[in-house]
Formats: C-alpha cells, structure tokens, sequence
C-alpha cells in the first residue's frame, strides 16, 4: 500500500473528536525498538506529550492518528504494517515485509503543519501535512527543522546512510506546501561531498535567526568518522549560500 493510499482526508471530523518553535534535528531513528509485539507502542512513545501539549489537534481512534484541520477537517493518517510468527521462535513476532508506521513528533503552530515520522521497511522519513488544508510532502530520511518564524524548513541527509546519499534542503513555508529553495548537491554538481580523499556529509542543523547552522562529519573509508566544519546557509539577494562557518 501506498503513502498515499495511508491517508484519508475528511469534510468533517464529527463523532470522532476526543478530549483529547523551532528546534534541533530530530532524527527519525533516534529509539531502537526490538521487533514483537511492543515494537509500534515503543515507536509512539512520546506521542501522548504531543497530544496534551495541542488539546483538540490530533489523537488516536485506535490504531489510526487523526489529525484535525483548521477547517474543522481532518486527515486519518494510518500504519501499514502486519505481524506473523517466524518459525525460529515459538513467541517471537516480526513485521511481515513491507510496513510503514506514522508517529507525530510535533504540530508547528506557527507554520501551520503536523509532523509525523515515518518508520518503515528499508525507509525513513517525515510525512508534513498542512493544518489548513491537508496537504502533505514525504522528506526522506529525517524530520524537518521550522525557523522562529515558520517561514523555512531545512532538513538532512547525513553521510553514513545506507539507501541514501547526504543532502541539505531548504524549503519555503507557506499555507498549503514546502516549496524547494535550496538543494545540495544541485543537479549536475559533480561529487560535491568529495574533498580530495576526504568524504564529508551534514549531520546535524539548527537556525540562529534567519540563518541556517549545519553541523558536519567528515570520513575517508566510511567506518571512521569525525566532526568537520560546522557550515552556514544564509539568504543573500534571493539566493541561498552556503560557506563555512567562521
């Protein structure tokens, strides 16, 4: 089943409500649950602080996550993902195959977006679904990080993946969508994250003020790694540009 075929967005959300800034990177893999029977309960830990930190926004209706529209709306957003017994192991239980399980991690406010996490087979990443109308973007790998403001969002992909390659983005926010504005490496650029020998890749990102602070690793055969130089992104007569930070 497809992302797409996870989410289904209601005219209203009668008879199923209940009583129920910016930050640093947050990863998507930051909790190693085992797999079994706890396996999504310990992915959502954390989820009921989110809940009673924005009363009425979202909640579970069992298994599903709904989240509500300032429309009055709302969006049911819900888990791919069956369990089977292996034959190793007469109590042990593990995801059947493909899965892809939704966690909110956080409803910016000022931008006007819910945050979920996505946990799925051989995939990561975060699912931004737009408070006023619904609309969503996936961002591969991790989840994004909102200015002050709520008017960009800037997310990574660090240098010691397996599916991925490493990558800084920064999105425009506005009502109704994430619009690219800066991506590195660009199309055509030619081993961007090569320095000589020398490999190096974000890791970690933060905003002071308008300006985006990416911090960096940096590796040579891929099993060793050590810090590098933070870098900064700044807005300069339209255009982003990235330098190392001073």
């Amino acid at each position: 089943m497809s992302r797409e075929q996870c989410l289904i967005l209601l005219a209203g959300l009668a008879g199923l409500l209940s009583n129920s800034t910016a930050r640093a990177q947050d990863s998507v893999s930051e909790r190693l649950c085992p797999s079994g029977p706890t396996f999504i309960d310990c992915l959502r830990q954390g989820e009921d602080q989110v809940f009673r930190a924005h009363p009425g926004l979202a909640h579970r209706r069992g298994s599903d996550l709904v989240l509500t529209l300032a429309s009055g709306g709302g969006v049911i957003v819900c888990d791919t993902v069956t369990f089977v017994k292996i034959p190793y192991g007469a109590d042990t239980v593990t995801a059947d195959g493909y899965y892809a399980i939704y966690v909110l991690k956080d409803i910016n406010e000022r931008a006007g977006y819910f945050v979920l996490a996505m946990y799925g087979y051989e995939n990561r990443g975060a699912l931004v679904v737009s408070r006023r109308t619904g609309w969503r973007k996936f961002i591969d790998f991790n989840l994004p990080v909102f200015d002050s403001a709520g008017s960009y969002a800037a997310a990574i992909i660090p240098l010691s993946t397996a599916y991925w390659e490493p990558a800084i983005d920064v999105f425009r926010v506005s009502a109704d969508s994430l619009t690219s504005e800066f991506h590195f490496p660009s199309p055509g650029t030619r081993d961007a994250f090569v320095r000589g020998d020398t490999l190096w890749g974000p890791t970690n990102l933060h905003w002071e003020g308008d300006q985006l602070v990416v911090d960096t690793e940096e590796t040579v055969n891929r099993h060793d790694y050590w810090s590098g130089k933070p870098q900064v992104l700044a807005k300069l007569n339209a255009r982003w540009v990235r330098r190392p930070r001073k």
